[in-house]
């Protein structure tokens, strides 16, 4: 069954209870199990709804990429993970196109299912309501929300790492640029998104207006 990981830096760890605060306001019939990754600055604990042994504590900040290895070395490597930043503040859901998204990971032969269609797929697939990412594109590896098999994730994290990437946008620029050559299966994406969000950091500063949505609607 798919997890949802958010993975939050010391920079921006004041954005996990928002996080977590959406998560269960726009997608509240979500059955995902929860877990919540950070370095050395712990979030506000208060009425966030996570188990405690979802909980995991790295230490240092190594940076992006190297933490998520970390912690799919650890924790993350048994069952596909939909994975979060820490200041994506969900203001929209959709249970059946999560559930086309969900039934997709299981197949051996898909290495990633995109659940927010931005970028969208380009080629077409065999299920209704998904299609084909070509690994050619630009930003054919996102952060956008998506659902990853960990060996998969963990074979691109590692090439970037090996290519001198540390970073979250590392992952996007240089991981779109190797995956290509990488033998992994197949990347999909929702046509439609199934979740959709607001990005509380643009560029290392909080956006106002995300601010004023969150404080009139978290």
């Amino acid at each position: 069954m798919t997890k949802i990981a958010v993975i939050a830096s010391d920079n921006y760890v004041d954005a996990v209870p928002l996080c977590f605060k959406a998560l269960d306001k726009y997608w509240p019939t979500c059955k995902m199990r929860r877990e919540l990754v950070y370095c050395q600055t712990p979030p506000d604990f208060h009425d966030l709804n996570v188990p405690l042994n979802g909980i995991v504590r790295l230490g240092e900040d190594q940076g992006w990429i190297k933490n998520v290895m970390r912690y799919i070395y650890a924790f993350g490597h048994d069952q596909p993970i939909l994975l979060l930043l820490e200041d994506y503040l969900l203001c929209d859901s959709n249970d059946n196109l999560m559930a086309i998204a969900d039934a997709a990971i299981q197949d051996s032969s898909v290495a990633m299912v995109r659940v927010r269609a931005t970028p969208g797929p380009t080629l077409p697939w065999t299920v209704e309501g998904l299609g084909e990412i070509d690994k050619q594109t630009n930003y054919s590896v996102s952060l956008q929300a998506s659902i990853w098999q960990p060996g998969a994730l963990m074979k691109i994290l590692k090439a970037v790492f090996a290519a001198g990437g540390r970073s979250a946008w590392d992952f996007e620029l240089k991981g779109s640029k190797l995956v290509p050559d990488l033998d992994i299966g197949h990347f999909l994406g929702l046509e439609e998104s199934g979740i959709a969000y607001k990005n509380l950091y643009r560029r290392g500063e909080k956006g106002p207006n995300v601010v004023k949505w969150a404080e009139e609607n978290l």
